[in-house]
């Protein structure tokens, strides 16, 4: 199931990208729905994060001390979406909803993107 929905939200995400390119608010708002509903109520809790995902050691080494102790570096994969694979990490504890997040991202940005040219530094 999972590898039909991957296959699915790669397939939109190519459709968002044309749809940006071709100016199509339409396409993108219709994506930006759909897919919204997928995004979980809640979100992992530092105490599930721990149980569930592996700490890097070495980033830890690296930390200033002035860093909260409940603060850890987490491993995600060095792909090119590793923004979206550590959003995802924080939201749910692992990197499954990272193309999810990319696709929401393109939209928003392209859908709010007077916002997002005057907003304030």
């Amino acid at each position: 199931m999972e590898h039909r929905y991957n296959a699915s939200l790669r397939k939109d995400l190519k459709l968002l990208q044309n749809a940006i390119r071709k100016n199509n608010r339409v396409v993108c708002v219709e994506l930006q729905e759909r897919y919204q509903v997928f995004l979980p109520s809640s979100l992992v809790t530092s105490e599930e994060l721990a149980s569930i995902h592996k700490e890097d050691a070495f980033s830890l080494m690296l930390m200033p001390e002035d860093i909260p102790a409940n603060l850890k570096p987490r491993k995600v994969l060095g792909d090119g979406n590793c923004l979206f694979n550590a959003g995802s990490v924080c939201v749910v504890g692992n990197e499954s909803l990272a193309v999810l997040l990319r696709l929401l991202t393109a939209a928003e940005l392209f859908l709010q993107q007077n916002f997002y040219a005057d907003h304030p530094r």
